[in-house]
């Protein structure tokens, strides 16, 4: 390690290790680009900065108001906070979307209970909050999902975070097909989980009626999508519990600094997260 590299690291990557004295407060203060980017900065100046900063929970309170003011939902992908079916209706829409630009026969968007307030899946792993096929009853009343212990191929996909293709279904014996999702005709399919690696919300189910292996291109754009519903879902969760966080008057400056820490790191991954699927959908154009 050279001399430079043992002075100074990044805002964010440092944060954890000057975590105990806080020394970012003023210049999370002065300049909140300057904070979550990737600038250098000394351990001397970090604790000059540190022995300043006064009423702690206080600022930092204040820092996470800005945090969620700057970066509000609506730079999101907003697919949280949904109370009533009809709300979920999106999701349909997201699944038909999802059909035509990857070229395909059928989607179908599964989210944990965690993410399916307003609607009851029975206690299920995963509910049904989506699909591209047309139904003539209530989508939602049939609670169409997956239970924990399913020896489903979608199950296995959720909980390994890996995503799965296969060309032909008939060479597997646990593809269990659902008859309202018209799964009796499914000859090949593909399943991603959407998650920001250690945080997944559901799986994105991509099917085709004919044996047919999706391109590359389009399969790299459909992981793209799933870490992108996945960081997305994560920061909005984050902000409601910032927002109840705040309204607590008997709060430790700790839990305020890792929230702020955690926020900021959310925050650059949708970015990321952003510009990769600007990226993968050209190539995929």
């Amino acid at each position: 390690m050279t001399d430079k590299e043992e002075l100074g690291a990044s805002l964010f990557s440092r944060s954890i290790d000057l975590m105990e004295d806080d020394p970012l407060e003023e210049i999370f203060a002065l300049n909140l680009g300057d904070f979550i980017s990737e600038y250098l900065i000394s351990e001397d100046l970090a604790n000059k900065i540190g022995k300043d900063v006064k009423d702690k929970t206080t600022k930092l309170k204040s820092q996470l108001q800005e945090l969620i003011s700057i970066y509000s939902l609506d730079n999101t992908l907003c697919v949280l906070g949904f109370s009533s079916q009809d709300e979920y209706v999106v999701y349909n829409s997201i699944a038909k979307t999802l059909t035509q630009i990857l070229d395909v026969d059928a989607c179908h968007i599964y989210l944990t209970k965690e993410f399916t307030k307003g609607l009851d899946f029975d206690n299920k792993l995963l509910g049904l909050v989506g699909s591209s096929v047309d139904f003539d009853e209530d989508i939602y009343a049939k609670k169409l999902g997956y239970s924990a212990d399913d020896k489903s191929i979608v199950v296995k996909a959720f909980n390994t975070l890996e995503k799965v293709q296969i060309k032909d279904v008939s060479q597997i014996e646990n593809f269990i097909p659902k008859y309202e999702l018209k799964e009796y005709d499914v000859k090949s399919l593909a399943i991603v989980p959407m998650h920001n690696n250690a945080y997944v919300v559901g799986v994105i189910v991509i099917e085709n009626y004919k044996e047919k292996t999706i391109k590359r291109a389009y399969m790299n754009l459909l992981e793209t999508i799933g870490r992108l519903f996945g960081t997305s879902m994560h920061l909005q969760k984050t902000i409601e519990e910032t927002e109840e966080l705040i309204k607590e008057d008997t709060v430790f400056a700790e839990e305020l600094q890792h929230k702020r820490a955690e926020l900021t790191a959310l925050i650059g991954d949708l970015g990321v997260q952003q510009q990769a699927f600007v990226e993968k959908r050209a190539m995929a154009v």
